[in-house]
């Protein structure tokens, strides 16, 4: 048979074949080795283009095959396409039947005894649709198109769960990833933007300081306490002294008796009668008499030369209070220092924590983060690893009660 030939004999049986729809590819290619299978046909070789259509019966036979490991259910995806949400909405446009009655044109599916091949077909009897457009092979491919796109809707439903699952994990895991770095935030104030360590360091640092300034003051002010016990001590000792000394007494009595020369220069003064060089004569000689009752007072019992007791005394004390009044101050400064790193080290171990935890919940995250790739690309592999292939295709007249086909002429 010559090459024209065989295209008249296609044109009289009205063989065409279903071309490919996205997402799966539907092949009018068939297998080698199947020898029902026919060469694919241009739509345009049965029906001319522009030409009106005007094929009652239609039947498309399908072998469906998967590179995957699992096989969707094919029964549910053919009800799915003979619902009246599906196949009635398609066939109202294409028939101008309702719903119902383009539900009602599509033959129940029938099994060939291949596991993977299937015939569908759409049967306008006149009698029954007398007012519907004799449109079948243009409904049967539309089928065959919606099939495959059922088919790869199966699949992601198929594989959304695990999808789902992987997602919900993953934003969990991120969630509580975000909660810990939060927390890490407000802890990492507390510590004044340093590590750990440093805070350690510094907290030890300063109690080591706090101690020994501490010591130091408890010392000084015990040392005060002494000083101040000798020099009650001795102020009393030296009095007792003095009451015993015949010296002083006659001191005391010549202290006396110059202010008593004193006040009578004052007064003379005020009267004219002497001139006020005797007066501050006088004065000056009584500050003499006082100078000489002190030293005694306070050289009895020691030896010429000696220095005064008390003064040692008051001069150590004097020292001690000044030093304990720096010991104060620095101690004080060094508590003002020491109670935010009180409070940040009180933090170092929650801090810790957290981070051990966010350790933990990055190494989860990427592990969800790559399981929920994983399910994605395993649902994305699966949606287009199913290929449609029309092995058989007729359209023609239906004809006799027995609804056979007749080919278009």
């Amino acid at each position: 048979m010559n090459p024209h030939q065989l295209r008249h004999w296609a044109a009289t049986c009205g063989i065409v074949f279903a071309l490919a729809w996205s997402p799966f590819h539907v092949s009018s290619a068939a297998p080698a080795d199947d020898p029902a299978a026919t060469p694919a046909a241009s739509k345009s070789a049965a029906t001319p283009q522009g030409a009106p259509p005007n094929t009652t019966f239609a039947q498309r036979t399908l072998r469906i095959t998967s590179n995957t490991n699992s096989t969707p259910d094919f029964t549910v995806v053919l009800g799915r396409l003979r619902s009246v949400e599906i196949a009635g909405a398609m066939g109202k446009g294409i028939l101008g039947l309702s719903p119902e009655e383009a539900v009602a044109t599509i033959a129940e599916p029938e099994w060939t005894g291949n596991p993977s091949e299937v015939k569908l077909s759409v049967d306008l009897d006149p009698r029954t649709y007398p007012k519907a457009r004799p449109a079948a092979k243009e409904f049967a491919d539309r089928l065959v198109a919606k099939f495959t796109e059922l088919l790869a809707q199966e699949r992601r439903d198929e594989d959304m769960p695990r999808v789902q699952q992987a997602r919900e994990w993953f934003d969990a895991a991120r969630h509580d990833y975000d909660s810990v770095l939060a927390r890490m935030k407000e802890k990492g104030a507390l510590l004044g933007g340093q590590s750990p360590e440093a805070v350690r360091a510094s907290l030890s640092k300063l109690e080591d300081e706090r101690q020994r300034l501490e010591l130091e003051l408890a010392g000084m002010e015990a040392r005060q306490r002494a000083v101040e016990e000798w020099l009650d001590r001795t102020s009393k000792q030296m009095e007792e002294q003095a009451k015993a000394d015949p010296v002083i007494a006659e001191l005391e009595k010549a202290v006396a008796a110059q202010e008593q020369v004193v006040k009578m220069a004052r007064r003379q003064s005020e009267s004219g009668t002497v001139p006020q060089t005797e007066v501050a004569a006088a004065e000056a000689k009584l500050s003499d008499v006082k100078i000489n009752l002190l030293d005694r007072k306070r050289g009895t019992g020691t030896a010429a030369g000696a220095q005064d007791p008390l003064a040692n005394l008051t001069r150590e004390l004097q020292s001690l209070s000044i030093d304990t009044v720096d010991r104060k101050a620095r101690l004080a400064f060094v508590e003002k220092r020491i109670s935010p790193l009180r409070e940040a080290a009180a933090s170092v171990s929650d801090f810790e924590l957290l981070e051990a935890e966010r350790a933990s919940l990055r190494t989860e995250l990427e592990q969800a983060r790559q399981e929920l790739r994983q399910a994605e690309r395993a649902a994305q592999a699966s949606a287009g690893g199913d290929r449609v292939v029309v092995v058989k295709s007729q359209d023609g007249k239906h004809q006799g009660p027995t609804g056979s086909p007749v080919p278009e002429q």
